[in-house]
């Protein structure tokens, strides 16, 4: 029996999407009256009526402003170029004309960060004799790890699924330190399927933040880690922003998840071929060893003596780069220490070596022009007494195309801190419509994923205001694109901050000279720009903060 055999003991099964909890049929329903359906609204909550602020967002507006972020002048907002630096204090200028208060550094509405870029210069394995290829055979995150020019193992200990915990163990009473470790993804299963660490179908937090696990490998003394992984290709492909030409990360100490691994442990994720090469004579004593544990007996590690070189050799690049930040301070005494979080990427791919430079209007000019209407627009609300009674950040991040640098250091170095930030709503490529719908749409992505009380919102809200028809299969866990997780406002989640992106079309996806400015509709964008005021506006407004994966708020029933 091949080592392979047991890999569906490691299999990490995706966080399931969370089920939106509505009323007894599980759909949404309005009641059957002639009188006017009440608003989505907690008992005794009498939400201000901002329709006047909502009209007031004009696609003219609008247009005018998307023309003004792709002007020649900011030659295609791109990171680390000169243009992005006008384009940054253009829209600062904006924030200070809507009278917002500057949230950035030192008083002003910038908040500056560096990004360091860290791609391969050498990178290989090899057992014995035999070299294994990267992306092929192993694959590794060139910005969770330190420079290793060369690294020579003399022994390696399987370690099962390399946890320790209060009711399972793998490790026991090994010794791994000044050794490599090599374990599965994932967590053990019994013969039904079931955790042997949650002991039912729900997975632990040991399969979802594989980090953990080198941790724990570290301050066991262990130096290196190879952590097997069943199906690559799938993972490769989900993560493929963080693996292909090099990552970009913002430099903050503050974010174990985005910065460089310094004094960390090292770790390769190799395919099962490799892992049969490290363990050799050993296979079927590791085979046997997690035979017994699926069994319900105590896991045995495996120790192998092994002749393996590692290269994991870098070369960096730090660019630098503002993101924008204004705020609308809440009118409520208590409501206002917490904070709704809207926010924009406004870079874009920058001015060729070659040729005149990429505009983005739709990708993203159409997201920050929204986001600059919707800001004007509270403001107004604000100026006539209305509220908000929360406070409202309005961020608008460089440092997309650069693996969400922006967004990543924002949520270290927050306006408002992030466990007082109660929602995070981000807005991307509003401006046109796909092939794939009829009648005026936007895409939801995520909202039924993280909380179920914004998913309801954002139903209501739209049915009593915009009635535009509500997409939200781009955010689907299994989504081959992972649109949500490769969205601005992603990092927020890790962090339970309940997240939604507002989305409009597929196409005009990466760089491209035709995504120009009179190719958005501009009525599209207004009612995108509606939708998202209305919902912001309630979130900003009600007297309970929205729940994360809560489903508190039930749906008007017949």
């Amino acid at each position: 029996m091949k080592l392979r055999t047991l890999l569906f003991l490691g299999l990490l099964l995706p966080l399931a999407a969370t089920q939106a909890q509505t009323d007894s049929s599980g759909q949404f329903q309005t009641r059957r009256t002639n009188k006017p359906v009440p608003k989505y609204l907690p008992k005794g909550y009498d939400l201000p009526e901002v329709k006047k602020q909502a009209d007031a967002i004009d696609p003219q507006q609008l247009r005018s402003l998307v023309d003004s972020i792709t002007q020649p002048a900011f030659e295609g907002r791109g990171n680390a170029q000169p243009g992005i630096k006008k384009a940054a204090d253009y829209l600062a200028d904006q924030f200070s004309a809507l009278g917002l208060q500057p949230a950035g550094d030192r008083r002003t509405y910038l908040q500056h960060f560096d990004v360091t870029r860290e791609a391969w210069g050498a990178i290989g394995l090899k057992v014995g004799a035999r070299s294994f290829e990267q992306t092929k055979d192993f694959y590794v995150f060139p910005g969770y790890i330190s420079d290793m020019p060369l690294l020579n193992l003399k022994e390696v200990i399987f370690v099962g699924y390399g946890i320790e915990d209060s009711t399972y163990n793998d490790y026991g009473k090994t010794d791994v330190k000044g050794k490599a470790v090599i374990f599965y993804a994932g967590e053990p299963l019994d013969s039904k399927g079931n955790s042997l660490i949650t002991k039912n179908a729900f997975r632990s937090n040991w399969s979802l933040d594989w980090q953990r696990k080198l941790e724990l490998a570290q301050s066991k003394g262990a130096t290196f880690a190879f952590v097997i992984d069943q199906n690559p290709a799938e993972s490769q492909k989900r993560y493929g922003k963080l693996l292909a030409g090099g990552m970009w990360r913002a430099n903050t100490s503050s974010m174990r998840s985005m910065k460089n691994n310094e004094g960390g442990l090292n770790a390769m994720f190799v395919s099962t071929a490799v892992a049969e090469a490290i363990l050799g004579k050993k296979a079927a004593k590791a085979e046997e060893a997690m035979a017994a544990l699926k069994n319900g007996e105590v896991f045995k590690a495996v120790k192998v003596k092994s002749s393996i070189e590692v290269k994991l050799d870098k070369e960096n690049e730090t660019l630098s780069g503002d993101n924008v930040v204004g705020m609308i301070e809440g009118s409520d005494k208590n409501l206002k220490k917490e904070a709704l979080l809207i926010s924009a990427y406004y870079d874009h791919f920058g001015k060729p070596e070659q040729g005149a430079a990429f505009s983005g209007a739709d990708n993203n000019a159409s997201g920050v022009a929204a986001l600059l209407e919707i800001a004007r627009a509270m403001a107004a609300a604000q100026k006539e007494g209305l509220g908000p009674k929360r406070t409202v950040v309005f961020l608008l991040t460089a440092g997309h195309e650069k693996a969400n640098a922006g967004a990543s250091f924002y949520s270290a170095y927050a306006a408002y801190p992030i466990d007082r930030t109660i929602t995070s709503i981000s807005l991307e490529r509003l401006g046109r419509a796909d092939d794939s719908h009829k009648t005026p749409y936007v895409y939801v992505v995520g909202a039924d994923r993280s909380s179920i009380d914004m998913d309801n919102l954002i139903d209501y809200t739209n049915h009593f205001n915009t009635k535009l028809e509500l997409d939200k299969s781009l955010g689907d866990a299994d989504h081959a694109d992972k649109h949500f997780e490769n969205a601005d406002n992603y990092v927020y989640v890790s962090r339970k901050v309940p997240a939604v992106s507002f989305f409009g079309s597929k196409m005009e996806r990466s760089a491209s000279a035709s995504d120009t400015a009179e190719k958005l509709d501009y009525k599209l964008l207004q009612q995108r720009a509606q939708l998202v005021f209305y919902t912001a506006w309630d979130i900003a407004n009600r007297p309970v903060r929205i729940g994360f994966q809560d489903g508190s708020f039930k749906a008007v029933k017949e």
